[in-house]
């Protein structure tokens, strides 16, 4: 059973190390993920205290749902990971076919 492990093993890290942009989309998205985080509180504050006509149009809808907006402080850098890991893995998933021809 370890031996079968480490063959699969093997096997992924032969065609991972052929084709390495995969390894890049994998990092990308382990990078936005921080980035995302850092920004999404800046961001929300600015559409907070965002004015026209010296009224602020967004601070009455921010201040009556911000309990469903602290919550994207988690869930966007969620799905930031998960597309680059849904796409680099069908990536992956190609240039298995390629290489092998399934």
């Amino acid at each position: 059973m370890k031996e079968d492990f480490i063959n699969w093993l093997n096997f992924h890290a032969e065609i991972l190390n052929r084709y390495k942009i995969t390894y890049f989309l994998w990092g990308i998205g382990m990078v936005l993920m921080p980035i995302s985080q850092y920004l999404y509180p800046q961001i929300l504050k600015s559409i907070y205290n965002f004015q026209i006509f010296s009224q602020y149009i967004f601070r009455k809808f921010v201040e009556e749902n911000i309990n469903y907006l602290v919550h994207g402080l988690w869930v966007i850098p969620l799905i930031i990971f998960m597309f680059f890991f849904i796409v680099g893995l069908k990536i992956h998933q190609e240039n298995i076919e390629k290489i092998y021809k399934y």
